[in-house]
């Protein structure tokens, strides 16, 4: 076996990603950046290219994996280590339930719009995420600078009401499990004002917020939210702490660069989306 440089995986997680490539024999692994700069913050995401001979057939796969940052400093900043505990748990245990709950009841256009899962190091500080290379199957980044139209919006919002409908049905035919997954879906948001980064940012958009609301005449409004921007964590508790029955597993984080879209190499429709990072995921109103 060889590979390039390994990026900055530490020993450990090389050692674990190659011990996952055991079957493959003698392979050659080539590591690259997986996104482009300014795309990601919580994490480091490397691509993977592996490459094998079976017989006298060159064989290649494509993985992204993703790792907690090396940087102390921004593990203090952001709770980094909860989240990626989060998100392992959602790949490993849920995703995986969802895809074994639809084959029990033969689900006839199930949900698929995730990465496939395939290890990870569920170490104290090294934890890692080894997932499919969903570009290689022609996904693509919606232009993150853009709003995204009603074709993507409601390709989206469909992907959203499977993974809604999916809970209900576990929580019906398996409340066992649907117990285990509001065990490990923790809401960590009331932890997270802990973390010197999560206040800073919520600063400076209350801060900005405000600012777009000084040139109003009627001064009510900012009033009121002035208020909101000085009780943010407490408002955020009540609103946010809900063990009501409609709870579901929500994807939470929905930013634009959470959602790659595939569409036809031909005319160009939009075909279908897949969503990643899983790291917000928790039970939670339909609506969040």
């Amino acid at each position: 076996m060889s590979s390039s440089h390994s990026m900055v995986l530490t020993e450990t997680q090389l050692k674990a990603f190659k011990e996952f490539l055991g079957h493959a024999g003698d392979y050659c692994i080539s590591f690259s950046s997986g996104v482009d700069e300014g795309e990601n913050f919580g994490g480091i995401i490397i691509r993977a290219d592996v490459t094998w001979k079976e017989g006298n057939k060159e064989c290649t796969s494509h993985y992204i994996i993703k790792c907690t940052p090396p940087s102390e400093s921004l593990q203090r900043l952001i709770p980094v280590q909860t989240a990626f505990i989060i998100e392992t748990y959602v790949y490993s245990r849920v995703l995986k339930e969802f895809n074994i709950i639809q084959r029990e009841y033969n689900i006839r256009k199930p949900l698929d719009c995730f990465p496939v899962y395939y290890t990870s190091l569920p170490t104290t500080k090294e934890k890692m995420i080894v997932l499919q290379n969903v570009k290689e199957l022609g996904y693509r980044h919606y232009d993150r600078f853009q709003p995204l139209d009603y074709p993507h919006l409601l390709c989206v919002v469909k992907e959203y009401a499977r993974v809604h409908a999916l809970t209900y049905a576990i929580r019906h035919y398996k409340p066992v499990l649907f117990e285990e997954f509001e065990a490990n879906t923790e809401n960590h948001v009331f932890h997270d004002f802990k973390y010197e980064g999560i206040m800073m940012v919520t600063q400076h958009r209350m801060d900005h917020a405000l600012k777009a609301l000084e040139s109003i005449e009627d001064t009510t409004l900012y009033k009121k939210f002035a208020c909101f921007a000085q009780n943010v964590r407490s408002v955020f508790e009540k609103l946010l702490n809900s063990k009501k029955k409609h709870r579901v597993i929500s994807h939470i984080d929905c930013g634009i660069p959470n959602f790659l879209f595939k569409y036809d190499p031909s005319s160009g429709e939009l075909l279908s989306t897949c969503i990643i990072d899983w790291q917000q995921a928790r039970l939670e109103s339909p609506a969040v």
